[in-house]
């Protein structure tokens, strides 16, 4: 599969590897003249970052021309290189405050007893498996997320030099997320809302919505 793939005049589909099934996830870098935008980061690794670079290299996005960070959702692998990439290029960082707050659950620290007793209320049991780590402690090389410069919600625009995106809101596989609509050419980037393959993980969490199928069957375009 090729690292990187035009799609539509300026919009680049970039491939950067995960330690992980499945062994990759999709950014998007989109071209509006004088400025760039990067939709999506990739893992904080220095294998996704390098293959990143070379893919804005191959585009012809030098990294002072990227001027947008914008994330679909908080997830690691759409937003774990978002403070790197921002230092890198000074862009500036927009997502959803529902996922910036999601995000902060990531920040290094233990599991609380509220997380364990909703976990043993689910029928997961958690002391049979001895010690499982938190998603702190799991991610905590691969996920540097930056604190956000704009919060993003359904019906916002983003425009990025001679394109405008419209910001719809999609909750669901996570409580804030964002799809971004390029309407003139009827041009969609779902983050995780729609998949190739496989479908969307949807998902009870401790803090989370009660019913989050029902928000993700809502939200469907």
């Amino acid at each position: 599969m090729p690292l990187l793939n035009e799609v539509s005049p300026g919009i680049f589909v970039v491939h950067l590897p995960l330690p992980m099934k499945p062994s990759i996830v999709n950014v998007t870098l989109v071209c509006g003249g004088d400025e760039w935008a990067l939709i999506d980061t990739g893992l904080h690794s220095e294998e996704s970052l390098a293959a990143l670079r070379t893919a804005m290299d191959s585009a012809g996005c030098a990294p002072g021309q990227l001027r947008h960070i914008i994330a679909t959702h908080h997830h690691p692998d759409h937003f774990g290189a978002s403070q790197a990439l921002r230092e890198l290029t000074g862009a500036k960082v927009w997502i959803h405050r529902k996922e910036h707050e999601s995000a902060l659950h990531y920040a290094p620290g233990k599991r609380s007893d509220d997380v364990v007793a909703f976990f043993l209320r689910h029928g997961i049991p958690m002391y049979r498996f001895g010690r499982v780590p938190s998603p702190a402690e799991y991610w905590a090389r691969l996920y540097q997320p930056a604190r956000p410069d704009e919060f993003i919600d359904d019906g916002d625009e983003i425009e990025v030099g001679d394109l405008r995106f419209e910001v719809i809101g999609t909750p669901g596989h996570t409580q804030g997320h964002c799809v971004l609509y390029l309407r003139p050419r009827k041009l969609l980037i779902v983050g995780d809302h729609l998949l190739p393959k496989i479908t969307p993980h949807v998902g009870l969490f401790p803090g989370g919505p009660q019913n989050p199928l029902a928000d993700f069957l809502a939200s469907q375009l």
